[in-house]
């Protein structure tokens, strides 16, 4: 038996006597096993000489242990890695659509405007209340109205369907955001008789016009007429979508718009609203010009109302329930794998209580004894999270992939410098959140008494602690499986609300027609009535039918 120096017990040199057997016993050989533990007494010495390197000590020896236990510290990493993963594959979601800052100059100045029936209904906007708005309000600063359509992009060898928006120049103006090239539209093109201009994004000039600064000022055919481009918006423009390529400018289809006020073609308001103008009292002002207006046009305006809405409210309102909802389940799921690894940590503390107790007899404080177990549940956690980090980066970008159309910035969406520096943080407090309790056990008990202790099985206090984590951790499992009953509980009941229609075997499809190639009603009617006929006349067709949009059809995502 190797010879111990004599300022250690009798006591301690039994259990440094037991340690060297546990040491040769698992293979090593006896130069091995005493440099291993002479490791131990040497590293206590350097923490006591010199502090600064006590972190690097405590990490060595962390990794030692780490190794020396390949099966326990696979269950914590992979454990880790699920929960941390889930936790910032969840929060790249919520950074990109709620958190990060929108490119719209004083955005929370920026309101949408529509009207409302008297069932609370929202509905586009009359043209011609739009002008008595525009002259009568005293709340915005600009106020300009758009409608989203579809275009043909003609004059090459094939047509190509163009998302575009009939905007007036008010518009831009409540954005806030300048042309990258050239310029926007001008109060002139608002009128009727307007000159044929186009504004296009970024990504329509770079794919089509060459990306060059000669852009502006070429022509395009849309529709079968000559457009001359005056602009070019930079990326960040995605009003109305973010789908957005060509801007035309709503003068060249008022005479299109019917005069009649209780007619409502699809036009929307979008203001920015004068400084220190709250949307309560905008929607006041607005609220009185509609009074007035249907008191002038009790047939059409009648119990109409003006709705406003914070453009950041219209963009966030359908997915931010969704993202809080998974926000806080994987959360609920961050927890309980947390007092699981506590307890498990607890149970691994106990089996190392002959290991602690060698280390506090050489030299070695409760509060350094502490925050070894701490560091190794911070190091374990750090591991866990880059496995985590892996997992969001390959779960986001599969996500990403369907290409989901009710998510804002689906395209921005990505795991990021911001993303890994909250997975670290996240990864920190979940290895001193599960760790804590360990440590805390280690330092406030006397490991000398507790090895004879736990000899007669009287660890009770340890056993309490483990206790009231599994507590902890079948209260927070219920919260988590009666939240996950309750929505697939209504998920099953909005799988189960009659439509009113069969959409199975239905298959739809979109056609626009150019306004200068069908400019009669006639030809556009006959055009259709053809189409009709010959989809009817395909022997796989049972049936079918025109109409303006798809039942149950939303308007998409604005962002």
């Amino acid at each position: 038996m190797p010879e111990w120096p004599r300022r250690i017990s009798e006591e301690m040199r039994q259990h440094l006597d037991d340690e060297y057997d546990a040491l040769r016993a698992d293979g090593l050989a006896h130069d091995e096993a005493m440099r291993r533990l002479a490791g131990d007494v040497d590293e206590l010495a350097s923490m006591r000489s010199h502090p600064v390197d006590a972190m690097t000590t405590d990490v060595r020896y962390a990794l030692r242990m780490l190794r020396k236990n390949p099966g326990f510290t696979a269950i914590v990493m992979v454990t880790l890695a699920l929960g941390i993963g889930a936790t910032a594959a969840i929060f790249t979601l919520v950074d990109a659509v709620m958190l990060r800052p929108y490119p719209y100059p004083d955005m929370d100045r920026i309101v949408m405007v529509a009207e409302t029936t008297r069932m609370g209904q929202m509905i586009s906007v009359a043209w011609a209340n739009f002008q008595d708005w525009r002259e009568q309000n005293r709340v915005f600063e600009h106020l300009g109205i758009y409608r989203g359509t579809v275009l043909n992009l003609t004059g090459g060898e094939q047509p190509e369907r163009l998302i575009a928006s009939l905007v007036s120049s008010d518009v831009f103006k409540a954005m806030g955001l300048q042309a990258r090239l050239g310029r926007a539209f001008t109060a002139d093109e608002d009128r009727p008789g307007a000159p044929r201009v186009a504004v296009v994004s970024e990504r329509f000039w770079r794919s089509h016009l060459g990306g060059e600064a000669s852009a502006v000022g070429r022509t395009i055919v849309l529709d079968d007429e000559p457009h001359t481009v005056v602009g070019v918006m930079p990326a960040e423009m995605r009003f109305p979508s973010r789908t957005t390529d060509v801007w035309l400018p709503v003068g060249l289809f008022v005479p299109t718009f019917p005069a009649e006020r209780g007619a409502h073609p699809g036009l929307f308001g979008v203001g920015k609203l004068k400084p220190g103008i709250s949307v309560t009292r905008a929607s006041a002002d607005m609220d009185a010009i509609a009074r007035r207006l249907e008191q002038q046009y009790p047939i059409s305006n009648t119990d109409h109302t003006v709705a406003l809405q914070p453009y950041y409210e219209q963009i966030v309102q359908n997915i931010r329930p969704a993202l809080l909802a998974l926000s806080g389940a994987v959360a609920f799921v961050l927890l309980i794998g947390c007092a699981n690894l506590a307890n498990l940590m607890l149970a691994r503390a106990e089996t190392r209580q002959r290991e602690l107790a060698i280390r506090e007899a050489l030299g070695a404080s409760r509060r350094r004894i502490a925050q070894q177990m701490l560091t190794e549940s911070v190091l374990m956690a750090l591991c866990g999270g880059t496995l985590g980090a892996l997992l969001a980066w390959w779960g986001v970008k599969a996500f990403v992939a369907t290409r989901p159309t009710t998510v804002p910035r689906i395209d921005q969406v990505a795991v990021d410098l911001r993303v890994l520096t909250f997975a670290l943080v996240v990864s920190v407090l979940v290895g001193i959140a599960f760790g804590l309790a360990p440590a805390l056990r280690a330092a406030s008990v006397d490991l000398l008494t507790s090895l004879k202790d736990a000899a007669r099985g009287t660890a009770g206090a340890g056993r309490r602690t483990r206790s009231a984590l599994v507590i902890a951790e079948v209260a927070l499992a219920l919260v988590l499986l009666v939240g996950a009953g309750l929505t697939i509980r209504s998920f099953t009941s909005l799988t189960a609300i009659d439509l009113g229609f069969d959409p199975s075997h239905v298959v739809t499809m979109r056609v626009s027609l150019p306004n200068a190639r069908y400019p009669q009603l006639a030809r556009w009617s006959a055009f259709h009535r053809e189409l009709l006929r010959r989809s009817a006349a395909i022997p796989a067709i049972e049936a079918v039918g025109l109409n303006s949009s798809t039942p149950l059809e939303g308007g998409g995502c604005p962002s």
